[in-house]
């Protein structure tokens, strides 16, 4: 059986980065969440969060909420309830 290993941060596949490093409990991390964590890490302490750098999460975080909203319709539609 053949693992499709992915980052647990950005959700990238192994086949889309450079590296992918395995830590505990079947967490892994790709060479671009280190290097936006270590820029992070190096930051003033005092300065403001950055902005969150993970617009693949969101993408698909919608796509899920499509996905079950499109399923809750057409459960809906077949029971006769009105959407």
């Amino acid at each position: 059986m053949s693992r499709h290993l992915t980052c647990s941060f950005c959700g990238r596949s192994a086949d889309e980065v450079a590296k992918l490093v395995a830590g505990p409990k079947k967490v892994h991390i790709c060479d671009r969440c280190v290097a936006i964590a270590s820029r992070i890490m190096e930051q003033d302490p005092d300065a403001p969060p950055p902005a969150p750098a993970a617009p693949r999460f969101f993408e698909r975080l919608r796509g899920w909420i499509r996905a079950l909203g499109s399923s809750r319709r057409r459960g809906l539609e077949r029971s006769g309830a009105p959407a």
